[in-house]
This record gives structure tokens, C-alpha cells and sequence, in this order.
């Protein structure tokens, strides 16, 4: 399936609910953008990055987050840059973190989908600690447990990525998490929503079909969707 084509099936999807069923509907549209394999098999922070560099190629440079002050307890609109966001550091899939006599490697996508949930599940820096040491035998208790969760915050930065943000009604500045998934579900959205535009208006200049507009490069789609407008600018 080409990038454009998901694109089009994803027409009618509100962000929320392609947020909600993201590995579905858009982790195929991302490998098949980056040819980079399997998103799963990332890193948190490379995910994010590779996630972001889709919507780079979507043309979608900036977005926004809603989110509440922590002081005034305000609604407030952060706006986001999404070439800002891959200054922050991904870590490497295949790193590994020393903590006490043990050796971790970074939680990895597959890995989160493996966490239980529940009332009665383990918390889940736990979990990720039985799932990623590759070496070591010392007990896992909440010291070694504390500790490791700082080491994968240095060791990929990227894989929670916060703003640093101040208030526009009291100025109090907070840390504001990005939820990266929902970011790339409303570009791919504003994506799904262009491009039907522009069939419809080329379907409707010159009466071709979908099939056939979708077999142009979409620069030259573009061409004639400029075309179009323009002829209708004139008039």
C-alpha cells in the first residue's frame, strides 16, 4: 500500500480515534514512508523521531497541544514545532544502561505492548526492568528500580518528550508532555483531507476518476490544483 493511499483510507477518521487505534492504521504508513522496518522493534525515542519525520514528510511543520496550568488551573494551547521536537535526543535500540550489577537495554515498542495492566499488575517501570536486563542477577527492588528509570530517561531523552512552557494568564512555567501518537494522527488527518480536496477539484475541472488523478506524481497534481485555483482566482 503507497503512503497516499492509506492516506485516503484513513478519510473520515477523527484524530482521537486514530490515535486510539494508531498501530492499525498508521504504523503501516510510516514504514512504508521511511523504509526503516518494523516501528515496534524501535526504541521509545526513535519511535517518536521516526513518527515526527512522518509528519515532516506530510508537510506539516507545527501543530498544538491543549493543556492546563498547573498553577491557575487555565486552558491554554501550546504550539508545537515538530522540527523542534527531533532536537531532542533519541536514544539507540541497541544501547545498554549499567545500573548496580546489572545490564539493561533500552524498553523497546514491543515491550510496552507486553505490560500488564490492573489492579494487581506490578508497576510498570518493574515490568520493563524483568523484560529488558540481559545480564545480572541482584534482586530488583525499588532502589535499583528508581535508579534504572533515570538511566533510560538519559539514555533516550526523546522517548517522553516535554516543552518547556510558561502560562500566558499567570506566566507559570511547567513542563508540557507531547503526545507525539496524536500529533502524527491530526497530520495524518490534515494529510487525508488535502489530498481529497485536491482529487475533487481536478475530478471536478477536467472529470477524471480517482484512480486515475491518484497515478499522477503528486507534484504534478499539485501543479494542476494550482492551475485550477487560479483559473477560478481570475473569474
Amino acid at each position: 500500500m503507497s503512503v497516499e493511499n492509506g492516506l485516503l483510507a484513513l478519510a473520515g477518521f477523527d484524530p482521537a480515534t486514530l490515535s486510539r487505534d494508531f498501530r492499525t492504521r498508521l504504523h503501516p504508513l510510516v514504514e512504508a514512508a521511511d523504509e526503516r522496518g518494523p516501528l515496534l522493534e524501535e526504541c521509545c525515542g526513535a519511535y517518536n523521531h521516526r513518527l515526527l519525520r512522518f509528519c515532516t514528510m506530510l508537510t506539516v511543520e507545527r501543530s498544538k497541544v491543549s493543556s492546563q496550568c498547573s498553577a491557575c488551573r487555565e486552558s491554554m494551547d501550546v504550539e508545537i514545532f515538530v522540527t523542534k521536537l527531533l532536537e531532542t535526543r533519541a536514544g539507540d535500540r541497541n544501547a545498554e544502561v549499567s545500573v548496580g550489577a546489572s545490564i539493561f537495554r533500552l524498553p523497546r515498542m514491543a515491550d510496552l505492548g507486553a505490560i500488564e495492566s490492573g489492579p494487581d499488575a506490578e508497576p510498570i517501570i518493574l515490568q520493563l526492568a524483568r523484560i529488558c536486563r540481559i545480564r545480572g542477577l541482584e534482586p530488583i527492588g525499588e532502589d535499583l528500580v528508581d535508579a534504572l528509570s533515570s538511566a533510560f530517561d538519559t539514555a533516550d531523552p526523546a522517548a517522553a518528550i516535554k516543552l518547556d512552557h510558561a502560562c500566558t494568564q499567570c506566566g507559570h512555567r511547567a513542563l508540557v508532555s507531547v503526545q507525539v501518537e496524536l500529533l502524527v494522527a491530526n497530520a495524518a488527518t490534515q494529510a487525508s483531507t488535502r489530498l481529497l480536496q485536491d482529487i475533487d477539484a481536478i475530478a471536478s475541472a477536467y472529470g477524471w476518476s480517482e484512480p486515475q488523478i491518484m497515478t499522477l506524481p503528486p507534484e504534478r497534481r499539485g501543479r494542476y490544483v494550482e492551475i485550477i485555483t487560479a483559473r477560478i482566482g481570475a473569474r
